[in-house]
């Protein structure tokens, strides 16, 4: 298994240089402007948030590539070959961008303590909009990793894209033609938000780790048992 992840860095270090270097330029942004300007406490937090979108979407990109340098049927056949060979092989991709999210995270939240400590403001809400982009981003991990498990990368990234189009464009026209007045006021969800801020939203927070990592793992047995299949997409 060790030996499994350690091949999926080495495999993967030239991918790695561009995340660093966005890393490395976001979270200038992330530390300097609180130092150079007196920013307000709602500043801060844009400012934290919106860098830590950024480095998600790099970090999104590298990891919905890890797959393709494996899909061989050499590489496959040899898997197979070894002692519980499918289970290790999954579950490396599994663990490794799961790795690769807990570092992105561990990161952003280094930077915005260090941001809250220089501005002196409370960053909690840029605290909360980062837990919520990681458990985003394995969330998607989850759903669309069996689909290039079982069609290859390309085909499987196809597939994904149209349901997640297609969910996109229900929502909208919904939201172009259908009755919107269950939700209410853009002020009334805005002044909810406000009023439960401290109590209900941070109970949502931690409740949506486990239903998130259940996900993660029910991906995980769905993708074992769809690995040989997807072998047939594979090149030689």
């Amino acid at each position: 298994m060790f030996g499994l992840i350690y091949k999926e860095l080495l495999a993967n270090k030239k991918q790695l240089l561009p995340i660093l270097i966005v890393t490395a330029f976001s979270s200038f942004f992330m530390i300097v402007p609180p130092i150079v300007s007196d920013m307000e406490e709602w500043e801060v937090n844009l400012t934290l948030s919106f860098s830590s979108i950024i480095i998600a979407l790099v970090v999104e990109m590298f990891q919905q590539g890890i797959f393709e340098h494996d899909e061989r049927k050499v590489w496959q056949a040899f898997i197979c070959s070894t002692s519980d060979g499918i289970k290790k092989q999954i579950s490396s991709k599994y663990i490794f961008n799961l790795f690769i999210s807990s570092m992105m995270f561990c990161w952003c939240t280094f930077l915005s303590y260090i941001a809250a400590a220089i501005s002196d403001h409370n960053v909690a809400i840029a605290g909360l909009v980062l837990q919520l982009i990681v458990f985003i981003q394995i969330f998607f991990r989850a759903f669309e990793t069996p689909f290039i498990i079982r069609f290859g990368s390309k085909k499987g990234n196809v597939i994904r894209m149209v349901i997640m189009g297609t969910i996109v464009l229900i929502v909208l026209i919904y939201a172009l033609f259908g009755d919107l007045s269950i939700f209410g006021s853009i002020e009334d969800l805005i002044k909810w938000f406000q009023d439960n801020f401290t109590e209900t939203v941070p109970m949502i927070i931690r409740l949506t780790p486990a239903c998130v990592l259940f996900l993660y793992w029910v991906s995980y047995k769905i993708s074992c048992l769809l690995y040989l299949k997807g072998g047939e997409s594979y090149d030689k």
